[in-house]
């Protein structure tokens, strides 16, 4: 019976599954579709499709953007910002393109139209908040657990000609950035890394750029020197290449961030970008478990007493 019921749930998962992927894949027709008729200024046409569209996956917030777009060239303005808000909270939250899309020109004269920007806004702050309460939990557990996740080491010199080894950085918690300058998520990130090392290096806190170029040798140095040059970066940055990424099991993408607590352990991994708020969030939880603890009696100063 047990076998059976194993065997059911599965293939129920595999028919859920399938189901997602046949609606997934009819949204992106309609999508097309959609747009064709937006090009050819059939806007009722486009409307019925991405209602269609909208009753095979509610939640989708492209989806739903594209209905405030039919709505607003159809001059229903109050199903436009009924949807557009119902978009943002969903997760649209490209406000850039909301001010530029041609299709919302409409709207854009209208009172409600201010409520847009500050919308987007506290919707971004609730989504990036939750989502540094979720990376400061995942730390907690990763500190946690005693074992370090994977052996992990370089020594090498950086893209100046200095050593830059992690057996250096011993007593420090240590965020390595596994990046590259082709990369446009690496590059977004670079500006948080820099805020990272101006808030958090007095607490014994560091972090090291190891980028794998798409050329090699003095050539890759020159990019990432002048990359860093022109940015600011205040971090030391080495070159690495393919062979030096088969120290991280399963390594996925880029940017690949490395943390490692004091004693030079890997305690967690975190691939693509992160916002500044996520980043500080990990990063405490980090630098706060690796505190040295005060000595009986409250205080951590040595005292000394004449006699």
């Amino acid at each position: 019976m047990l076998s059976a019921l194993m065997v059911f749930c599965l293939t129920a998962q595999a028919a859920d599954a399938d189901a997602k992927a046949e609606a997934r894949e009819r949204i992106y027709t309609l999508t097309q579709q959609g747009l064709e008729f937006f090009k050819q200024k059939e806007y009722a046409k486009a409307l019925g499709v991405f209602q269609e569209a909208e009753k095979l996956m509610p939640e989708n917030p492209t989806t739903v953007y594209n209905l405030a777009c039919a709505h607003s060239l159809l001059g229903k303005k109050k199903e436009a910002f009924a949807c557009l808000f119902r978009s943002i909270e969903l997760g649209y939250l490209n406000l850039a393109h909301m001010e530029a899309d041609e299709d919302l020109a409409p709207l854009r004269g209208e009172k409600e139209w201010a409520e847009v920007a500050a919308k987007v806004k506290a919707e971004t702050a609730r989504r990036e908040a939750e989502t540094a309460k979720k990376a400061r939990d995942e730390m907690r557990a990763a500190l946690a657990a005693s074992e370090r996740l994977f052996a992990f080491d370089f020594d090498l010199k950086d893209v100046n000609g200095k050593n830059l080894a992690l057996s250096d950085l011993r007593g420090k918690a240590v965020l390595v950035d596994i990046w590259g300058t082709w990369c446009p998520p690496c590059r977004r990130e670079v500006p948080h890394l820099i805020a990272l090392v101006e808030k958090y290096k007095e607490k014994g806190f560091a972090v090291v750029g190891l980028s794998n170029e798409r050329v090699a040798g003095e050539e890759g140095e020159k990019l990432v020197r002048d990359f860093a040059e022109k940015n600011g970066i205040n971090y030391p940055c080495g070159l690495i290449d393919t062979e030096f990424l088969k120290q991280i099991p399963g390594f996925r993408g880029y940017p690949t961030l490395i943390f490692l607590d004091r004693e030079g352990k890997v305690r967690l991994t975190h691939v693509g970008y992160s916002p500044q708020a996520v980043l500080e969030g990990m990063v405490e939880e980090l630098l706060e478990a690796g505190k040295p603890s005060a000595p009986a009696g409250g205080s951590a100063k040595r005292r000394w007493f004449a006699r």
